[in-house]
């Protein structure tokens, strides 16, 4: 469980991924750095069957298992690519629950914008989105998310600011609370 499958490649490892698939720093400034806020609409296709095929190699090595694999996304995974593709084995839980024997699990993919990542919201987008999930939680519930609740161990360094931030949601904080 959990996301930023996609994220935390060395330099190296970004750099043959570049050649593999054709991909100049041209292509990379004009996607990724882009004086907008968001991507563009329609993504450098290069980049988009890279993340794709990364997805599916992750997916192959996971396959092995044989065994359900339950996900959420966060922050940039899918960047170009938008959530990975759902199939028997592979399940997004964003937003949904889960049933398994005693327990069952509800997922939220999104955090807070701090990154300038496709899956951040903002609190009160938030909030729209936790009422509309407040009844998959009870006390058996897992509550599987991205980002932390607000005051819980949320302390982060803001990189759009500088400081030291509490990071965690609010509308989460109330979706635990009460549903303790």
């Amino acid at each position: 469980l959990g996301g930023d499958l996609n994220t935390g490649f060395t330099p190296d490892e970004f750099e043959k991924i570049k050649i593999k698939y054709g991909i100049n720093d041209y292509d990379l400034l004009e996607e990724l750095h882009s004086e907008s806020d968001y991507l563009p609409i329609n993504p450098n296709m290069k980049l988009k069957k890279a993340f794709k095929d990364i997805e599916r190699e992750y997916k192959e090595i996971l396959r092995i298992s044989n065994k359900k694999i339950y996900f959420i996304m966060g922050n940039d995974d899918g960047l170009v690519g938008g959530s990975w593709d759902e199939d028997e084995l592979f399940r997004n839980i964003d937003m949904k629950r889960i049933n398994l024997d005693k327990i069952n699990i509800v997922g939220y993919q999104y955090t807070l914008p701090f990154v300038g990542g496709c899956f951040e919201k903002t609190e009160e987008e938030q909030s729209n989105d936790i009422n509309q999930i407040l009844n998959l939680v009870n006390e058996s519930t897992i509550l599987v998310s991205h980002g932390p609740a607000y005051k819980e161990n949320d302390i982060l360094h803001n990189s759009l600011n500088g400081k030291m931030n509490r990071m965690g949601s609010k509308a989460l904080r109330r979706l635990i609370i009460e549903r303790k």
